[in-house]
């Protein structure tokens, strides 16, 4: 199957409440069987919900529309194996952070850097979180090198545990957990430097 997806921003929607069960299992089939309307109005529904996961993961900005078109392929390539257990936005997001955690692991090599170099933050921290703001924070996280980042994304964002962290990325426990840390300190000294 040969989508090709843009990154423009979707149509806008008349209701964006969450669909029953019943209509996300219909759109599903109708994306099965290649109705070009219902990928569109799929694409549409979910298209924030899939960005916002490729934005936590990527690099760079420059990444989420890759990221995003992968996405979106794999959806649609694999939305016959959607079984109407839960809610079809849950699918796609896992199926998202799959395909972006498939993009760190392709890029480990250059991804990995060690950071032993750093040190815990010793003063400052409540002083600094009380001016910091989510976005300042997103941006922090960004500047994160890939793989902490995404364990850090995992963890603390998804809620995935680390048994669960190691099977996908094909790590250790420990090394999920080491990495894990690495993140929480290097976000320290990042907030400690900026609002200090």
């Amino acid at each position: 199957m040969t989508l090709s997806l843009s990154i423009d921003r979707p149509a806008p929607l008349g209701n964006t409440a969450s669909p029953d069960l019943s209509q996300e299992s219909q759109l599903a089939r109708q994306c099965s069987a290649g109705n070009r309307r219902a990928q569109r109005q799929l694409y549409d529904r979910y298209y924030k919900l899939v960005l916002g996961v490729c934005r936590r993961y990527a690099n760079h900005s420059s990444e989420d529309g890759d990221l995003l078109n992968q996405a979106f392929l794999r959806i649609f390539d694999r939305i016959d194996q959607f079984r109407a257990e839960g809610p079809l936005g849950a699918w796609i997001r896992q199926v998202s952070v799959r395909v972006c955690l498939s993009a760190l692991r392709k890029n480990q090599r250059e991804a990995y850097q060690e950071l032993a170099d750093i040190q815990q933050p010793t003063t400052g921290l409540p002083q600094a979180l009380q001016r910091l703001a989510m976005e300042d924070l997103v941006s922090l996280i960004q500047q994160l090198p890939a793989l902490p980042k995404a364990i850090f994304n995992l963890h603390t964002v998804e809620g995935y545990t680390h048994a669960e962290i190691a099977q996908l990325l094909a790590i250790s426990e420990s090394n999920s957990r080491y990495h894990l840390r690495q993140a929480r300190l290097r976000l320290q000294l990042l907030i400690n430097r900026q609002y200090q």
